[in-house]
């Protein structure tokens, strides 16, 4: 079940990387007005790698297939498979963002389309 890369759904963006940067704390005067940032690529035949950037408002992570809310992790940064969510062949989005202790999501998100089979 191969997997590639295509287009970023995320606006602004046209790599198989989407990265939202948030202003340093120099820019901005005080640490705890930096918003949350999240990375998602795709890279071998089912493997996304992501990180996210530490903050007050970064709790944990939602992972989404499709719309669907497949996973969380409380890990900043790894990585992650399809393996056994037993999707069919076509096109799929795959979405990382960040969500606070209250699970209400941030802003930060990144998606990827990719194809399998």
């Amino acid at each position: 079940m191969p997997i590639k890369a295509s287009t970023l759904l995320v606006p602004l963006f046209s790599s198989a990387l989407a990265l939202l940067t948030p202003p340093t704390a120099a820019s901005t005067g005080t640490a705890a007005s930096i918003p949350p940032a999240v990375t998602l690529s795709a890279g071998g035949s089912d493997s996304f790698s992501y990180r996210a950037s530490p903050g007050p408002e970064v709790d944990h992570l939602h992972v989404y297939v499709d719309g669907e809310q497949v996973g969380q992790t409380r890990q900043l940064q790894g990585s992650f498979t399809l393996q056994g969510l037993d999707l069919p062949a076509g096109k799929h989005t795959v979405c990382v963002d960040v969500a606070n202790r209250a699970h209400i999501q941030t802003g930060a998100k990144a998606c990827v389309n990719v194809h399998i089979g």
